[in-house]
């Protein structure tokens, strides 16, 4: 098992980003770690957070921490977590808003997806897909749902007790 390690450059560089883009390259540059370390690709916990679930960002990040600790330390495999990059995806996404106030404050198209989450499923270092229980309440991870079955990625549902079902 590889867990996801920042270096000290990734930190700060983290704390500057300005585009979707720039994160995704961190977040790829980590993947491509956790692929040398093992034979298996890193999976990814999909869900709620900035709508649906649990009802709030908060207590949605919370509960998806839970869920991605509690894969990581049953050594269920290596798991991908995109909670560190929170604070800065809600940055940048804050950044365009201000530049362009008429634009939704996720964009047409939204950018949030396209520029950092498309690119991580598309670059192949990513191997499967486990969704949170109530993850059809989610927008962004209906989409990202949508996007690994045309992928052919291994998609998995989670169950209460953090069982993985086909569905």
């Amino acid at each position: 098992m590889v867990q996801q390690v920042f270096t000290t450059q990734q930190v700060l560089a983290l704390q500057r980003v300005t585009t979707y883009q720039e994160l995704a390259d961190i977040a790829l540059s980590q993947l491509g770690v956790m692929n040398e370390g093992s034979s298996n690709r890193p999976g990814i916990i999909c869900g709620p957070i900035s709508n649906g679930g649990l009802g709030s960002k908060e207590l949605n990040i919370t509960h998806f921490e839970l869920v991605v600790n509690h894969f990581v330390a049953a050594k269920h495999g290596n798991f991908f977590s995109q909670i560190p990059f929170e604070e800065a995806l809600w940055r940048v996404q804050g950044l365009l808003a201000s530049a362009d106030p008429t634009v939704h404050p996720k964009g047409a198209g939204n950018p949030l997806l396209e520029g950092f989450y498309r690119p991580l499923f598309e670059s192949g270092l990513i191997g499967s897909m486990l969704f949170i229980k109530d993850w059809e309440s989610s927008d962004g991870a209906r989409w990202e749902h949508e996007l690994g079955i045309e992928l052919g990625l291994s998609v998995g549902y989670l169950n209460d007790k953090l069982v993985v079902t086909d569905r």
